[in-house]
């Protein structure tokens, strides 16, 4: 048991939060074929914060697609702008056509360019991270609305194509959720001090018998 009481620093850290959306493919509002969010999700652990948006096959162009996250970082409508039901804190997404391999961090209101850091392409979508210390006095509990769109033109874009949740899935106020989940290696400690806990009753009782 004292195992458990002597966790080096790095297994003891603060918690992940993560929070995904998975969408439905097909629900695009593109007037002709663009890129379809599948997938939606955010990861926060004691230092980085980082995004990812996934996309149908055969949908996207990493030239032109503009992907966005709006964050609600304190539940607040009535703090920051208010957009589709959130009071967005700050967005994190793509520039614009020539510039969707750098990703901006920005705060509201006022639109203030807070950071920037280069955008990972996956296979069939994005990903880039932000110190999580840009985002201020967070608890690590965020809501989001992500949302895509197309850009051809510098510092112009299509009206967004695409959400997640979707319109439907969002119903009036609910959006995704970042929440807490246990950190890994604390747990992995635990079922080891448990584990050796047990075989060392084992043991003892085999002795008193």
């Amino acid at each position: 048991m004292l195992l458990l009481f002597s966790l080096p620093h790095d297994a003891a850290a603060g918690p992940v939060y993560v929070g995904s959306q998975a969408d439905p493919t097909g629900d695009t509002f593109f007037a002709g074929p663009g890129p379809d969010i599948v997938f939606a999700g955010i990861v926060a652990d004691d230092f980085w914060v980082t995004f990812t948006m996934q996309f149908a096959p055969g949908t996207w162009d990493q030239t032109t697609t503009k992907s966005t996250f709006s964050i609600d970082a304190d539940q607040n409508d009535a703090t920051g702008s208010f957009w589709n039901d959130l009071g967005v804190d700050f967005t994190v997404g793509q520039g614009y056509f020539g510039d969707t391999g750098t990703a901006y961090l920005k705060g509201f209101p006022g639109n203030v360019l807070i950071g920037s850091t280069a955008v990972t392409f996956l296979t069939n979508g994005v990903e880039y991270s932000f110190a999580r210390a840009l985002f201020g006095a967070e608890d690590g509990l965020l809501d989001f609305v992500a949302a895509v769109q197309i850009t051809t033109v510098f510092d112009e874009s299509s009206p967004i194509g695409d959400f997640a949740p979707s319109i439907e899935q969002r119903g009036i106020g609910a959006a995704s959720t970042v929440a807490a989940v246990p950190e890994p290696a604390t747990f992995a400690m635990l079922a080891g001090g448990l584990s050796l806990l047990s075989v060392y009753r084992k043991r003892r009782t085999t002795r008193d018998e």
